[in-house]
């Protein structure tokens, strides 16, 4: 069954990562039913090697997962609009990035948005510690995902997502940490469910489950403190009277 996103998903494959986990990612991708895979480089380590990408490709097409390139597309940072009409235009992170300035000056220019593609460093983790520890050196060139992507836990980031979808972006390609590739993609998978009218800015959020029966009652600390207290059996006190006596010979 088919994953309801507001956004088209995207995960960067970038040289940096160790060759084992790039030759993994295609499955990886599938598995989260991310949409996209990119074939990049992030500045200034240039293209993935052919080797690399042709194995990846291959993974790609057999799991029936798309596989773009930077070739493939023009890359916008702003002023005039890159020509062909039908190309896909990718908007680079990079750390002097203002988005909503540009995706402002796309629109004004007369650009449409379902042909972009904003790239965004990616800091997630299931806690706000865990998504800060994660955000490194390795996005320098990108800019920190706090100021230029997705940073935090799992309903931060589907927050900002749902705010660029709600100015209409409707591609996103996300450029992974260096570590724990495998859970961050897996949390990804739940970035974007929903459309804008039920997970757009500003919708309720769903009420917290209930907790477990008896969970923080009376009832289960008293049970707990009686099994605390419970006396031993003499067989259990025989044997550990036994066990005194050998350790003090």
């Amino acid at each position: 069954m088919a994953t309801m996103r507001m956004v088209r998903l995207g995960i960067v494959a970038d040289i940096r990562i160790p060759a084992p986990m790039l030759a993994a990612l295609a499955p990886l991708v599938v598995s989260a039913r991310i949409d996209e895979l990119w074939l990049s480089g992030s500045p200034p380590t240039g293209p993935v090697p052919k080797t690399v990408a042709t194995s990846i490709t291959a993974s790609a097409d057999r799991l029936g997962l798309a596989v773009s390139k930077d070739a493939d597309v023009a890359i916008w940072t702003g002023g005039q609009l890159p020509k062909g009409a039908e190309k896909r235009v990718v908007v680079p992170s990079f750390p002097e990035r203002s988005l909503m300035e540009l995706l402002g000056a796309w629109q004004r220019a007369g650009g449409a948005l379902d042909r972009l593609v904003v790239e965004l460093p990616v800091s997630i983790g299931r806690t706000r510690a865990e998504a800060e520890a994660r955000s490194t050196g390795w996005f320098a060139d990108l800019g920190l995902p706090v100021e230029q992507g997705l940073f935090g836990t799992l309903e931060d980031c589907q927050e900002e997502v749902a705010i660029l979808c709600a100015k209409g972006v409707c591609a996103l390609r996300f450029v992974l940490p260096a570590t724990d590739v495998p859970d961050v993609i897996a949390q990804l998978s739940a970035v974007g469910i929903g459309s804008i009218a039920t997970h757009g800015p500003g919708t309720e959020h769903s009420p917290a489950p209930p907790p477990p029966a008896g969970w923080g009652s009376p009832t289960r600390h008293v049970v707990a403190a009686e099994v605390q207290n419970k006396p031993s059996s003499p067989a259990v006190e025989s044997d550990l009277g036994r066990k005194r006596s050998r350790e003090k010979d």
